[in-house]
């Protein structure tokens, strides 16, 4: 069973693009803690993805980290997604932000970033990859072009 957590980063940006049930099809169960519930629920999220999140489906669960508190310089979702990802020994911990994803490498937990999801999608033929970062780019995520296109490669390897 593979079980990961996600951060708000990664559930909002599949949410927009319309790719969220991609999700369920490359992981057994996606754990949301519920401070990126809360954050996923804010007024100030887009509505698509207030409305997901109301009604999440049968692949992702709720749960809150036992150990509570603020991890140094990062937000409560990302405390929250590291802290839960380590209790619950999570094959992976999905994350966006460059001080999170290396707060949760040094735990020993495997990261994986909105961009790579989409590549997994790609590679099983579940998505259009240059179509999904040409959403990504609409909607705003930043990150170097060099990545897009380092990406982009790996799946021309992969597929040829």
């Amino acid at each position: 069973m593979i079980l990961v957590v996600s951060d708000t980063s990664t559930l909002n940006y599949l949410v927009q693009l319309g790719h969220a049930e991609i999700l369920g099809q490359l992981f057994d169960q996606v754990v949301i803690p519920d401070a990126v519930l809360a954050e996923l629920q804010d007024l100030a999220a887009p509505a698509a993805v207030r409305l997901w999140s109301a009604a999440l489906p049968a692949w992702a669960t709720v749960s809150q980290p036992k150990a509570a508190g603020a991890l140094a310089r990062l937000g409560a979702g990302e405390s929250a997604a590291i802290q839960l990802a380590v209790e619950l020994r999570a094959a992976a911990v999905l994350l966006d932000d460059f001080r999170a994803r290396t707060e949760a490498r040094r735990r020993g937990l495997a990261v994986v970033g909105t961009i790579r999801v989409l590549e997994l999608a790609a590679e099983k033929s579940l998505i259009d990859l240059a179509a999904a970062f040409a959403g990504l780019r609409r909607l705003g995520f930043r990150a170097d072009e060099d990545l897009y296109e380092s990406s982009l490669a790996r799946l021309r390897r992969t597929l040829s």
